[in-house]
């Protein structure tokens, strides 16, 4: 699995718009990155999934992030609601 090491200091809050466009794409990629199975081959379509939509996130006008941080804001935003 790929491994990032993140320091929160370097790490820049998202901005509203930048929220809204992660939940529209991880609504894109739910069937894969909201797959329960645990496995080594559904582990892997999620990390590929999860770096499409760091991608896309990018080519949509985000902020270039690391997939691992767009995925935290997610766990994060769904955990708050």
């Amino acid at each position: 699995m790929y491994c990032v090491k993140i320091v929160m200091s370097d790490i820049k809050n998202l901005t509203q718009s930048e929220k809204l466009l992660l939940a529209e794409l991880c609504v894109q990629y739910a069937p894969v990155i909201e797959n329960k199975k645990t496995d080594a081959v559904s582990a892997k379509e999620k990390e590929e999934a999860w770096i499409r939509l760091a991608t896309e996130f990018v080519s949509c006008g985000g902020q270039r992030r690391e997939w691992v941080q767009l995925k935290h804001v997610r766990i994060h935003c769904r955990s708050c609601n």
